[in-house]
């Protein structure tokens, strides 16, 4: 990690030298007070790529009115997935974890991960 995660501006502004990890942005999402929606979306270049989860699992989306949505252009089905594959072993393990309410997560393949059994959403305020 190495943009700015203080804000949403300050992470658009200095993105780091290898652009806006989705973890970055979930972070700097987080930090966003107020009720405006934040829309955290992937680049064109990650179409029917697979974004591997490595150092760690993402942070809880702790926002309220955050929408994480995968590319599907023109209309195509899902073409973002995230993989926790090589997470490190967690007992509390979670892909994904959602501590807020009017949260949309769209277009993404969720899966992979050292846990037994599905992978989950969890929701909770």
């Amino acid at each position: 990690m190495n943009a700015n995660v203080s804000s949403v501006a300050a992470v658009n502004a200095k993105p780091g030298r290898d652009g806006i990890s989705l973890r970055e942005a979930l972070l700097a999402a987080n930090h966003k007070a107020g009720a405006q929606p934040i829309y955290v979306m992937f680049s064109a270049a990650l179409n029917g790529k697979t974004v591997e989860l490595r150092s760690g699992e993402l942070p809880p989306i702790s926002r309220s009115h955050v929408e994480l949505e995968g590319l599907a252009p023109r209309g195509l089905p899902v073409s973002v997935a995230i993989d926790g594959l090589h997470v490190p072993s967690s007992s509390t393990f979670a892909l994904l974890l959602v501590q807020a309410s009017e949260v949309t997560v769209r277009g993404l393949r969720l899966g992979g991960g050292p846990v037994s059994g599905p992978l989950y959403l969890a929701h909770g305020v």
